[in-house]
């Protein structure tokens, strides 16, 4: 078969990027063969699946890019809808979501950040206790966000000589203080991080901290991560075990609207880095299953198709793609009366496949010539590539080009 009637073929069917489920406690094997059978499910259906080994070359190199849209997104959102409400001299109101934005931006620095991001929002915190005629609150939250970068300067243009002097008597609180020691041993090499600042290689022995909450993060290898808050007290030691946990895109908000918004940026950032036509959403949570799709060209989700679980979680998604294909028109898009803006409210750090993807990505060896594959769909010649390949998961040859100029590998370097 020719490489232009392959081609054709592959614009004429709706491609759908499938990369794994979230089912807490499926891994390895397991959630391969949960994937193979929504695989042939997708295909029964007259859809095309994208799977992990085409979808990598497209994603090489912007692993980390995705990761920090999607882990800062939800509370730098949060954040936002908090400044606005500042803005408009609401700041009591603003508080309950610049809370619950703190708590994800401190949590995401398991993944992603510097802690830049965190000491804003606790910035913005205090500024809004401060409006609220709170003083005591604001100078808490002022001593945090001291704590996450003493040396800072507060700009006249953005902060009032009010905020500022009380910053500036926080930063000095801080660095006044006799220090403690913090000492950091993992389960196996890991570069640690200290209120998203990295701070050496395990272990970290006899590291200077100025007493209070802290966040020690380890980032161990083929994605495994450690995150605990730590307490130090001044002139004593604290001893931190990171156990390293596998590879994982975060733990799950204890609430249903925090868990959708984190699928929300998950697949959002997701599209946007992979040029997918179609991704594939689903998942397990308390006994019900969830799938649906995501149009990154149109941003738009379509609706969730719900159903019980059961004694077998992967079998009822499987059941579920028929309902869900009906929601697509005859060009493969998501029908306008399809069009949900509800996300399912998925655990995102239950999709192993999916975080081996950007955790532990594979090593890709590309050939081609970037200009001869401007206006080609990624799908077309990504595909190719891991046919002529073989399929294999790491390696995607690009055969559209007559004439390669050279051998780029992207990954992991042995």
């Amino acid at each position: 078969m020719s490489i232009l009637l392959l081609a054709s073929l592959a614009l004429a069917t709706p491609e759908v990027v499938l990369v794994g489920i979230h089912i807490p406690g499926l891994v390895g094997n397991e959630a391969g063969r949960a994937e193979d059978r929504l695989e042939e499910a997708l295909k029964a259906e007259a859809l095309e699946p994208v799977m992990a080994d085409v979808l990598a070359p497209t994603l090489a190199g912007k692993e980390g890019l995705l990761i920090e849209d999607y882990a800062l997104g939800p509370g730098k959102q949060l954040v936002q809808e908090a400044r606005i409400l500042y803005d408009r001299a609401q700041p009591g109101e603003a508080i309950p979501p610049l809370r619950e934005g703190i708590e994800m931006l401190s949590q995401a620095l398991q993944l992603a950040g510097s802690g830049r991001d965190l000491q804003d929002a606790l910035l913005l915190l205090a500024l809004c206790h401060l409006a609220n005629g709170e003083e005591d609150a604001a100078k808490e939250a002022f001593s945090r966000a001291a704590m996450l970068d003493p040396l800072r300067t507060l700009e006249n243009a953005s902060y009032s000589p009010e905020a500022r002097s009380l910053f500036e008597e926080a930063k000095s609180r801080v660095t006044a203080q006799t220090t403690g020691r913090l000492w950091v041993m993992a389960s196996a090499d890991a570069i640690i991080y200290l209120d998203g600042r990295e701070i050496g290689t395990s272990p970290v022995q006899d590291f200077p901290v100025a007493p209070g909450d802290h966040i020690v993060v380890a980032r161990g290898p083929k994605g495994s991560t450690f995150r605990d808050d730590v307490h130090i007290e001044a002139s004593k030691t604290t001893r931190v075990e990171a156990a390293l946990e596998r590879r994982n895109l975060g733990h799950a908000e204890s609430s249903a609207t925090g868990r959708a918004l984190q699928t929300r940026y998950l697949y959002q950032a997701l599209g946007r880095y992979s040029e997918a036509e179609l991704i594939l959403i689903g998942g397990v949570v308390d006994g019900k299953s969830y799938l649906q799709f995501y149009d990154p060209q149109s941003a738009s989700f379509s609706r969730v198709v719900p159903a019980e679980s059961g004694s077998d979680a992967v079998g009822s998604l499987v059941a579920s793609v028929p309902k869900l294909a009906e929601m697509l028109d005859e060009s493969g898009n998501i029908r306008p009366d399809r069009v949900s803006p509800q996300v399912a409210p998925l655990d995102v750090g239950a999709n192993d496949l999916l975080a081996g993807l950007l955790l532990d990505p594979p090593k890709v060896e590309v050939q081609a010539s970037p200009d001869e594959k401007k206006g080609v769909p990624w799908f077309v010649w990504a595909g190719l590539g891991a046919v002529v390949a073989g399929g294999g998961a790491a390696t995607a040859a690009i055969l559209l080009a007559p004439e390669p100029s050279g051998t780029i590998t992207v990954g992991p370097i042995p």
